[in-house]
């Protein structure tokens, strides 16, 4: 009677140890596994239960997204990686995970459990040393570990687990881009690429990412402080972090919606630019247009930073958007605000707006630059501002040699205290002195 009873509790505490296993599986962020092929493999018994694989002619490693926690039956993520890039991402210090892996021969499989890996880049062959210890031994896996020693072995597939099923949700160029070769740090996209949710893509310093021809969709967080070149798409759902020495070159579409985007590098924008649905943008770097910027109902706080709108290029401001301005707009292309706002406020640092040569400023229906804290537009030789009907100018304009055309129905205002110099043309109704409380 002891023994069943005990035997129940074990069967229970198997039940236990296997739910928390299968809790903590759905708890993790993703899985991927991989598959590779490899010409020919030679396997050599190195101790008890240890084995040492020697892999030639190895191809890449093709990783597969399996699952994801946020939606296990939703797209999957599938890329190239180079076993050099396979052996540095799985197998390094700051990794201690063994991965279980299948090899099929001829239709018949091995199981085993890879305890450590090394590239040989000048012979390239690929090592595993490998253990058969750890897989628990039944009826049906004991044939499995009875490995074919000192055979060679011809068209070797691999089925390897990866690492990336734990809760670090790091990821670098290798899931979404390969090498143009093994020792440049320029990277291209082969296909439509998507970081999910989960995920944090860091781009280092000295890599350069080239989307090419293909869209990269951000769901989770970039990080760069190297340099992205978008030639054709970006679509942008999450969060992007542009460090001080990371550059942005944008020549293809780039749609950014509710995200969080902190720039202290530079953007510049060669295509279009569209930041929807409260998109909020931190700048204490350097944004540069040249094309067609758009914002819908979004946010840019530019504080020690710098935004300029150059030669033939727009910024259209629409739908409640705002510009906080702690810093320095240049503006020598059109500047169109609609039912929007710049907000230039000197709060320790100068605001201002300098308008110049061939820049034009439209301040349409609901559109309105706050000059607060004795910030100051610069209109110079050159540059026009159009304040149309409903639009509203509040104080500090240095107007020297441009033209202000203060049109039918809209204001301008001067608070006491505040500099209004023309030394230009004005056209309209002058404007309105309002002395301070």
């Amino acid at each position: 009677m002891k023994e069943i009873f005990l035997e129940i509790i074990i069967i229970f505490l198997k039940y236990i140890i296997i739910s928390y296993k299968l809790y903590k599986l759905y708890k993790m962020s993703r899985s991927f596994d991989f598959v590779v092929k490899a010409e020919k493999v030679v396997i050599k018994k190195q101790g008890h239960h240890k084995y040492k694989v020697k892999l030639d002619g190895i191809r890449d490693f093709l990783k597969y997204q399996v699952w994801s926690k946020n939606n296990i039956n939703g797209d999957r993520g599938v890329s190239l990686v180079s076993a050099k890039d396979w052996v540095q991402n799985n197998f390094n210090s700051s990794v201690n995970f063994a991965p279980t892996a299948v090899m099929d021969v001829d239709n018949t499989k091995y199981i085993f459990v890879i305890e450590n890996a090394s590239y040989n880049k000048n012979k390239n062959y690929t090592i595993f040393d490998i253990s058969t210890n750890e897989i628990i031994k039944n009826k049906i896996s004991k044939p499995l570990v009875k490995l074919p020693i000192n055979e060679k072995l011809h068209n070797v597939r691999f089925d390897i687990d990866s690492n990336t099923y734990n809760n670090n949700n790091t990821i670098d160029l290798t899931s979404i881009a390969k090498q143009s070769n093994e020792n440049s740090n320029i990277w291209n996209m082969d296909g439509d690429q998507t970081i999910s949710s989960t995920d944090t893509l860091i781009i280092k310093e000295t890599q350069t990412l080239l989307t090419g021809s293909y869209t990269l969709t951000n769901n989770g967080t970039i990080n760069n402080s190297g340099t992205i070149n978008n030639n054709f798409a970006i679509t942008n759902n999450g969060y992007v972090t542009n460090n001080s020495s990371g550059t942005i070159n944008n020549n293809g579409v780039s749609n950014n919606t509710n995200i969080t985007f902190t720039n202290s590098g530079t953007l510049t924008n060669n295509g279009t630019i569209t930041f929807n649905n409260s998109a909020n943008v931190s700048n204490s770097g350097t944004i540069i247009n040249n094309s067609k910027f758009t914002m819908n109902t979004s946010y840019i706080t530019n504080v020690r930073g710098n935004i300029t709108n150059n030669n033939n290029s727009t910024l259209t401001m629409n739908a409640a958007s705002v510009i906080y301005n702690n810093s320095t707009v240049t503006n020598s292309g059109t500047i169109t605000i609609v039912s929007s706002t710049i907000s230039n406020q000197s709060y320790g640092n100068p605001a201002i707006i300098n308008n110049n040569s061939g820049g034009v400023i439209n301040i349409n229906s609901g559109g309105a630059i706050g000059n607060y804290s004795y910030s100051i537009i610069n209109n110079n030789t050159g540059g026009t501002i159009n304040n149309n009907s409903d639009g509203t100018v509040d104080s500090g304009i240095n107007n020297s040699g441009g033209t202000i055309n203060n049109n039918n129905g809209g204001i301008i205002t001067n608070l006491s205290g505040s500099n209004y110099n023309n030394k230009g043309k004005y056209n309209g109704d002058p404007p309105r002195q309002i002395n301070q409380q």
